[in-house]
């Protein structure tokens, strides 16, 4: 007696919908990073009030500025890759992608406030 438990294979097709989610949770990842970029931006010119001061660290400012696009871009493509390869392996189309819009918000959220600290 075989004590193997048997799965009927799942089909390696998915639907439109589940396509158009993952790449709608993938473009958010790009909204969210572009939010928190522009946030980034605006706050970026908190740095002419340091002029002289000394009281700035010029180096975390600039480091949380590029945080977000440097997660942004690795997530997508992860995300994407990622993906793909386990859709064909029968798991959700979806997880990764959330995993990745998780990401880009707390990464951008830690960037607020390491530009925050570091230009106060």
């Amino acid at each position: 007696m075989n004590s193997k438990i048997t799965r009927p294979p799942r089909e390696n097709t998915l639907s439109a919908v589940e396509v158009f989610g993952a790449i709608g949770l993938i473009a958010l990842q790009l909204a969210i990073a572009f939010v928190f970029t522009a946030i980034l931006f605006l706050l970026s010119f908190n740095m002419d009030s340091c002029a002289g001061s000394g009281t700035c660290n010029y180096q975390v400012a600039a480091a949380s500025l590029y945080m977000t696009l440097i997660t942004a871009v690795v997530t997508v493509l992860l995300s994407i890759v990622l993906t793909i390869v386990f859709t064909r392996r029968g798991q959700s189309a979806y997880f990764y992608p959330v995993i990745g819009n998780i990401a880009v918000a707390l990464v951008g959220v830690v960037a607020i406030i390491l530009n925050l600290t570091s230009l106060s």
